[in-house]
């Protein structure tokens, strides 16, 4: 004799698993299939980019009607801040407009203040986070603040899915808004944003220069490690890194054809080995990821990288700069020509060539 509350848990569970196929198969299409039959936009700059897909993909730079304005105002779960200290192995969870954690973390006004964002499809635990993270703790007693939006990336029961590339576009405003508050907070406890930079990798590097566009008193110094191109070539001032965003903006451009963007953005852009597939790369995301590791190594290295000032984006495509020579990266403002620079690098660690090769 058949049991009906056991036929309808069936068929509810038998419905479960149906959707939960469904969901898998359209996952699957999204991110596995659409990228070579030419479909969605975002997505294949996205696996390109974040997944190091090696082939040559075409990406339409569409989704330009998406909304600059802050649709919703995030939270210490949607971002979290952790502070991290020289004498201290391990990081410090910060929360907006929580003095008191600041003291417990030993947040020292008095010392100079590195905040880094990482882009699309990391988080703190990943490279990028975790080696300028070092090599800041390595080279000085410094404030080392690394704001991890990797939550706010994903959606589903306890963030199960990641968003599509497009959307965490789109909702990028949302993210340089709570920058802002927090730079702000700082501030107020006070941090000293004449010795504070900002630091960017990706679509972290717009996050940073639209959160400091948007503040009254402005952070000195941004650096934008290979700002992402996809849905940002049009973009104008406050939607996108701009040298309006900062006394001082730095730019180092490694992948500039698919993930990043080819145009000067700030007073100094250095396109290592002419910003295009680098040395030792076989993918763009691995081009992609060398700002970081370029920038990380530039904070501790014996040989630094030294560069030339090229005329214009012909002469650096062409290899000719013969201009000013001048360092890229470091700790600090330098007192440089602005301008757009050209090196090269070595295809291994240590990249820097020294200044005997310019």
């Amino acid at each position: 004799m058949n049991n009906p509350r056991y036929d309808r848990n069936y068929q509810y569970d038998g419905l479960k698993t149906k959707i939960m196929f469904y969901s898998i198969f359209i996952y699957i299409f999204i991110f596995c299939i659409s990228p070579f039959i030419g479909l969605s936009d975002g997505v294949p700059s996205m696996v390109v980019c974040a997944w190091g897909n090696p082939s040559r993909v075409m990406i339409e730079h569409a989704n330009e009607e998406h909304e600059s304005r802050v649709s919703k105002v995030l939270d210490d779960n949607d971002v979290k801040t952790y502070l991290f200290k020289k004498d201290s192995p391990y990081p410090f969870q910060l929360f907006l407009n929580d003095e008191t954690r600041l003291v417990s973390g030993y947040f020292e006004v008095s010392k100079p203040t590195y905040i880094f964002v990482h882009g699309y499809k990391s988080s703190i635990k990943t490279s990028s986070s975790t080696l300028i993270r070092n090599a800041l703790l390595n080279n000085g007693d410094f404030n080392v603040i690394v704001l991890d939006w990797s939550p706010y990336q994903h959606w589903g029961f306890k963030g199960a899915f990641p968003k599509l590339y497009p959307k965490v576009v789109s909702e990028l405003p949302n993210v340089a808004d709570y920058i802002t508050r927090f730079v702000k907070f700082l501030k107020s406890y006070g941090m000293n944003i004449k010795t504070t930079t900002l630091i960017g990798h990706s679509l972290g590097a717009h996050a940073v220069g639209i959160a400091n566009y948007n503040l009254e008193s402005k952070v000195t110094r941004i650096v934008g490690l290979d700002p992402a191109g996809p849905y940002f070539h049009h973009k104008g001032v406050g939607e996108r890194l701009s040298k309006e965003d900062a006394e001082i903006v730095e730019v180092i451009h490694s992948e500039k054809e698919s993930c990043g963007l080819s145009e000067q953005l700030g007073h100094y852009d250095f396109y290592p080995n002419g910003g295009m597939k680098q040395p030792g790369c076989k993918t763009n995301k691995c081009s992609h990821s060398r700002s970081y590791r370029y920038f990380a190594e530039s904070l501790t290295a014996n040989n630094q990288f030294w560069a030339r000032k090229c005329k214009d984006l012909e002469q650096l495509n062409e290899e000719k700069c013969d201009g000013a020579p001048a360092l890229m990266g470091g700790l600090f403002t330098k007192n440089i020509e602005q301008g757009i620079y050209y090196l090269k690098t070595r295809d291994s660690e240590p990249f820097a060539l020294g200044k005997t090769v310019i």
